[in-house]
C-alpha cells in the first residue's frame, strides 16, 4: 500500500493538489470486521451476514461509489457507515437469495424422489 501513497504524493505534487480523503477496500474490510453483522466471531448470530473477507472487492468499490455519491457532507465516518449498511443489504439479500434457491432445488428434488419411488 505503501507504493499508493507514493503515487498520491507525486501526483499531489505535480498537480499542485492536496488530497484529504482516500478510502481503500483493504480499509473498508478492516472498519468493518468489527461490525457483528461482519465479524465471524458472531457466525452463530441472527444478525450475522458473511465475514469481510468473504467479500468481493467489485461490490466493496460499488458500495464505496454509492456512497461517494449520496452521503453529504463526506466525512470517514459517514462514509464508512453508508459503505458498510449497503453492504450489509447487499449480502442480506444475496444471503437470502441463495437460501431461497437451495429451498427451492431441495423441495423440488424432493418431490422429484417422491414422484420416482426413491
Amino acid at each position: 500500500m505503501s507504493n499508493m501513497w507514493e503515487e498520491l504524493k507525486s501526483w499531489e505534487q505535480r498537480n499542485n493538489a492536496l488530497v484529504f480523503g482516500v478510502m481503500t477496500t483493504q480499509e473498508v474490510r478492516e472498519e468493518l470486521s468489527y461490525w457483528s453483522c461482519f465479524d465471524s466471531e458472531y457466525t452463530k448470530d441472527e444478525y450475522y451476514i458473511c465475514d469481510t473477507d468473504d467479500m468481493s472487492e467489485v461490490v466493496i468499490l460499488k458500495a464505496m461509489d454509492y456512497a461517494y455519491n449520496v452521503v453529504e457532507y463526506q466525512d470517514y465516518q459517514a462514509m464508512i457507515e453508508c459503505v458498510g449498511n449497503w453492504l450489509a443489504d447487499y449480502y442480506r439479500d444475496y444471503k437470502e437469495q441463495v437460501q431461497q434457491e437451495f429451498n427451492f432445488h431441495t423441495k423440488e428434488h424432493i418431490e422429484q424422489q417422491i414422484k420416482g419411488g426413491g
